[in-house]
């Protein structure tokens, strides 16, 4: 809580009372007070050019004489001392003490001490965005933002231009940290969903606005007040020569026009790391278990270790498999999964670092388990009489490996993308657990080998042709196994692409989406299935299944990835090719429906992602970043008349300006310098085209 310690008072020149109030975070103790320099209080309001910049925020210098360095004043802390400017009991700025930057007067006993300020949004920059759930909403991110800055807001407005509620539209939370965990800052959050509104946001007179220069254009003065809910009416004519002029440096000048502008959509593009983590074995936790044996003059390590993936391990109870926690009891073996790495080399081999092979071994029955019988085996528990059991509930008592995909990274997959599943499986008889001791009898045709495996996104499983919502569902992914490619040797998913499927780049079994599909991902494989009845029949039972590599990847419809060059989606328009002057590209982090991959920046309006904005300045349809070309074209066109003038600040940031001397041209704040002792601002106007 903010507690009052400081206050100075100054009267303006038109007589009216202002107070500078200083707030301690935390701070105690009643307040005292400061005398003000000359002047006590300016505010520089951002003077950017462009119409279109996405914030316009401000900085101010308070100005104290005395004799007291006042250091208690500088903290690290960007939001511990808060800075209010009071005019008839409301506040009509609001910031904070800039960390550790002041200057004085050194000369004599009593100086002037200048103090720097920030407005409250600017804090915005040093404070990240932090995910709080899988998705958030435009005007979730607003309001988050106007909470985190602190500041003594009266009221936000924001003008009703769309048709589609701020409410509806939504974004993926992760779409706002990197593949290294930086999270963007509030401040460029706040930025990315201005440019997506084609709006700029500002501090003035103790509000917050969010300003669309061609609503203001079309005369449209329907604002909404978010902090109390409700509709108003911000309308604002002003001739410049009604107002005072309170000095002579007015000044008028020409802007140039551009006619070259493009707006690059920046997806941040899901990859399958995203979607299924490599294999990480916790090496420093050290092994569970290692094992290690020579046969034919070739040495075999094993090693066992705690991983990033769930896996899950059985005993043996009452001639049935039950779920155990462990996946070694007393040295020995559990049925079930765990992490591994091997290696083999010969004796009389040099080796300066063991190559190993990391991977997931499913161990088919417990190791304390001798003899070779049903149903002590968690591959044979899927037949019975010499018949895959039917129905898969039965199949769900045995999951392996379950990787469950950050519940906070909300995924939109379209119609147009395919999901791809791929991994190597290896089969071994060996008692040790071993490669290359797999020994059937003479193989003529393929014992029936399939992966039981279940998909969900969000609330939705995939059942090998739709998505429902049953949580029982599964789908059984086969393999590359034939007679001639079987025993000692790794076996890859069945390849299910097709060329009419356009996605030539993918290779395994393939997902696809009939309508939007929404939410987290997580892939269950369950125990391998291998029908132990088969003719012919084994000579030894199977021991255990290696599985390594497994992949989630993505693919649009007719798009190619083999360039790993990432292809971000361009907008532009050029007015006039003879001659260019282009605008710098501007970049948008919310993206609305494109070619992109699988992306986390799409924005979505409801169930689907959102591909035009309807505005209520022309009543027309039109995707952001087009709307955006559209409008900068429309403005800079042709040059622009700049004008400073220095009046009595009566001007608000919706404010429509007109000049007598200048009959037919539309103009609009800009930014400025705010002196308030002299009651006065120096500010920018811009011509509206």
């Amino acid at each position: 809580m903010y507690n009052l310690i400081y206050t100075m008072p100054f009267t303006n020149v038109d007589g009216e009372a202002l107070t500078v109030q200083i707030l301690e975070d935390g701070g105690t103790g009643s307040p005292v007070e400061l005398t003000g320099g000359t002047p006590p209080f300016i505010v520089d309001v951002n003077d950017e050019d462009f119409l279109y910049t996405p914030t316009r925020f401000s900085g101010a210098t308070l100005k104290l004489v005395g004799s007291d360095y006042l250091q208690k004043l500088f903290s690290t802390q960007y939001q511990k001392f808060k800075v209010n400017l009071v005019k008839a009991g409301s506040v009509i700025w609001t910031g904070f003490i800039t960390p550790e930057l002041y200057s004085q007067d050194y000369d004599n006993s009593l100086f002037e001490l200048e103090i720097e300020c920030i407005s409250a949004l600017s804090t915005l920059e040093y404070i990240d965005f932090k995910q709080e759930g899988a998705t958030v909403s435009l005007l979730g991110i607003i309001k988050k933002c106007i909470t985190e800055s602190k500041g003594d807001f009266r009221a936000v407005y924001i003008p009703n231009v769309y048709t589609s509620s701020l409410d509806g539209i939504t974004v993926s939370t992760a779409n706002f940290i990197d593949e290294d965990g930086k999270a963007m800052t509030l401040k460029e959050c706040l930025e990315e969903v201005c440019k997506f509104l084609n709006w700029t946001v500002t501090e003035y007179d103790g509000c917050i606005y969010f300003i669309d220069m061609d609503y203001i254009k079309a005369g449209k003065t329907s604002y909404t007040n978010i902090l109390t809910s409700t509709t108003t009416t911000l309308s604002s004519t002003i001739n410049l020569r009604d107002i005072p002029s309170k000095g002579n440096s007015n000044l008028l000048s020409i802007l140039g026009g551009y006619n070259k502008a493009i707006v690059i959509d920046s997806d941040y593009e899901v990859d399958s790391d995203i979607l299924y983590p490599e294999l990480e074995l916790n090496l420093s936790g050290g092994e569970l278990f290692k094992f290690e044996k020579t046969k034919d003059d070739t040495i075999y390590k094993k090693e066992y270790y705690n991983s990033n993936l769930e896996l899950f391990n059985y005993v043996l109870s009452n001639n049935s498999y039950t779920t155990y926690d462990k996946p070694f009891n007393t040295d020995k073996q559990s049925a079930g999964a765990v992490a591994m790495r091997k290696t083999s080399y010969g004796k009389t081999e040099a080796l300066s670092k063991y190559s190993w092979q990391e991977m997931i071994e499913i161990k088919q029955k417990s190791a304390i388990i001798l003899d070779n019988s049903a149903p002590y085996y968690l591959y044979k528990d899927i037949y019975h009489n010499g018949e895959e059991i039917k129905n898969d509930p039965f199949i769900l008592n045995y999951p392996a490996i379950k990787c469950k995909g950050n519940e906070l990274s909300y995924l939109v997959f379209d119609p147009d993308i395919k999901l791809c599943i791929n991994f190597d499986i290896y089969l071994t008889t060996d008692k040790d657990g071993f490669e290359g001791d797999f020994k059937p009898t003479g193989l003529t045709s393929v014992p029936k080998l399939f992966i039981p495996m279940q998909l969900r996104i969000g609330d939705h499983y995939y059942n090998g042709s739709s998505w429902v919502t049953d949580s029982n569902t599964i789908f059984k992914v086969s393999t590359t196994a034939t007679p001639n490619n079987y025993v000692n040797t790794w076996l890859q998913v069945y390849n299910y692409n097709d060329p009419e499927l356009n996605v030539p780049d993918l290779n395994g079994y393939i997902v696809s989406f009939k309508s939007i599909t929404t939410g987290d991902i997580e892939l269950t494989i369950y125990n391998p299935a291998i029908n132990p009845y088969s003719t012919p029949v084994f000579e030894n039972p199977i021991e255990s299944f290696f599985i390594r590599n497994i992949e989630i990847s993505t693919q649009r419809v007719n798009a190619s990835k083999s360039d790993s060059t990432k292809q971000d989606t361009k907008y532009e328009n050029v007015v006039n090719e003879g001659f260019i002057n282009a605008l710098d590209d501007i970049e948008f982090k919310i993206t609305s429906k494109n070619e992109s991959e699988l992306s986390y920046s799409k924005a979505m309006d409801g169930n689907s992602i959102l591909d035009v904005l309807t505005n209520n300045i022309d009543n027309n349809s039109e995707k952001p970043e087009k709307l955006l070309i559209q409008r900068i074209i429309n403005q800079y066109k042709q040059p622009k008349i700049k004008l400073v003038q220095v009046i009595k600040p009566d001007i608000l940031p919706y404010s429509k300006v007109t000049d007598s001397y200048l009959s037919g041209k539309q103009f609009v704040f800009t930014g400025g310098r705010i002196n308030y002792e002299d009651n006065s601002i120096e500010c920018n106007l811009i011509e509206l085209n």
